[in-house]
């Protein structure tokens, strides 16, 4: 379950299609766990958080996107799961309040995208950015 859970929120995959792809790796028998004679509060949990847009427990977006203030030289930090489009503010908390930073911003909705500006990432949000990606200052 937990393995289906993850692809759907890592590929952007419903709960059902990441079941079915498993199943054709591996002898699983998925209708016992999330099944109709099943506790269904448990089914219904496994469901929204599989077809959901975070891993469990977590408050970044998934794949990850980044914001960063408008200026020339500005930071790249993660974008919260809750963070409006009207309203963009970094996961990391770094200096929310500054006015360099309501002033514009800068989304990109990849990393591949934010590498294009040439700007340095967060040190406070680059542990938590997609494996492989390289820090830049």
């Amino acid at each position: 379950m937990a393995a289906a859970i993850i692809i759907s929120c890592l590929q952007g995959k419903s709960f059902d299609d990441s079941i079915n792809h498993i199943q054709k790796l591996r002898n699983v028998e998925p209708w016992k766990i999330v099944g109709p004679r099943c506790d269904q509060d448990l089914v219904r949990w496994v469901h929204t958080v599989a077809n959901g847009r975070t891993i469990p427990d977590s408050v970044l977006r998934v794949p990850a996107e980044l914001v960063s203030a408008a200026s020339q030289g500005s930071l790249w930090h993660l974008v919260p799961f809750a963070m409006s489009d009207d309203m963009p503010y970094p996961a990391c908390k770094w200096r929310q309040a500054d006015a360099h930073f309501k002033k514009g911003v800068v989304i990109a909705k990849s990393v591949h995208e934010a590498l294009v500006y040439d700007r340095p990432f967060c040190s406070a949000c680059y542990p938590y950015m997609p494996a492989r990606v390289g820090y830049f200052e």
